[in-house]
């Protein structure tokens, strides 16, 4: 007779991405949208596992944001102006002492995934779903949700 001997519960804090996405609600994904875990343990929702690996390849592995002798203080205020899934805002999150960081997505499918991802880390992030320029103005945007990437304002320049 088969009979519950124990069972694990995540620690709310050491475990927090744990927790988060337990209690994640799976079904406000659109447009199959999954769940990517990657080499390192980071996970992130994307569209699409290949674009979503090249974020992480590109900012975890390469670590293409941080080349040139650029240094990261304690208590840095960390801007991510077209934050895409938000890739780099969960590298600088996880990886210098406590960071404030503003991520800005304007493209609201992206900016969804990205409000998903932040949630999955614990830190001192504020997202807004906005556009950043030098003036006030409206602009239309092209998006592709299996090639966020690609997708903005200029995007016929790809």
């Amino acid at each position: 007779e088969k009979s519950l001997i124990a069972y694990v519960v995540p620690d709310k804090v050491r475990a927090f991405a744990v927790n988060q996405i337990l209690n994640a609600n799976k079904g406000d994904l659109e447009f199959g949208a999954a769940l990517y875990e990657m080499d390192n343990g980071v996970s992130m929702y994307s569209y699409n596992r290949s674009e979503v690996k090249m974020l992480y390849t590109e900012v975890f592995e390469l670590k293409t944001y941080y080349k040139h002798g650029i240094v990261v203080p304690k208590d840095a205020c960390i801007i991510d102006v077209g934050a895409n899934v938000g890739a780099f805002s969960i590298f600088s999150l996880l990886t210098f002492e406590n960071p404030k960081i503003y991520s800005f997505e304007p493209l609201a499918p992206i900016y969804n995934l990205l409000e998903k991802n932040i949630r999955l880390y614990n830190g001192n992030v504020e997202i807004f779903n906005v556009g950043i320029s030098d003036k006030e103005e409206e602009a239309i945007f092209d998006y592709y949700p299996f090639a966020t990437v690609l997708s903005g304002r200029h995007s016929e320049n790809y």
